[in-house]
């Protein structure tokens, strides 16, 4: 006659990440959207990943024109993690396509012409602010 053993298992989810595609309704801009959540014993801590790609016409190839990595605040946390298991509201959906893809075409480009350590400056001052308005996608 067979014995069977029983074994004891544990399971810790310890990072998720999901990964969200919006392409605006006449299809030449599109946000690829990426949240990550990551665990150290009890610290828990979400990223975004923004990636802007545009195009001129709807044959042609996505051209990535930003791309931001940002650290979401603890205070956001919960917030984050609606978006995660939701999706993305269509308030947050307009957002993104709108002032926050403005955001970040305006840092990148200040990024690309600095040229001097004053225009560096400003250029950073920039993209400082466009992951805050990253981020902000969040709070909408």
């Amino acid at each position: 006659m067979a014995t069977t053993t029983s074994t004891k298992h544990t399971s810790n989810i310890v990072g998720v990440s999901v990964d969200l595609e919006v392409v605006a309704k006449n299809q030449l801009r599109q946000i690829l959207l990426g949240l990550d959540k990551s665990m150290d014993g009890a610290l828990v801590t979400w990223s975004i990943r923004f990636e802007l790609n545009e195009r001129a016409a709807k044959t042609d190839s996505w051209a990535r024109r930003v791309k931001l990595d940002v650290a979401v605040q603890s205070i956001h946390n919960n917030l984050a993690e609606l978006a995660a298991k939701n999706g993305l509201t269509d308030q947050q959906v307009t957002y993104l396509l709108t002032a926050a893809a403005k955001a970040t075409k305006d840092a990148q480009a200040a990024k690309d012409a600095a040229k001097d350590a004053a225009a560096k400056a400003a250029a950073a001052t920039k993209v400082a602010a466009s992951k805050e308005k990253v981020e902000a996608v969040l709070t909408k």
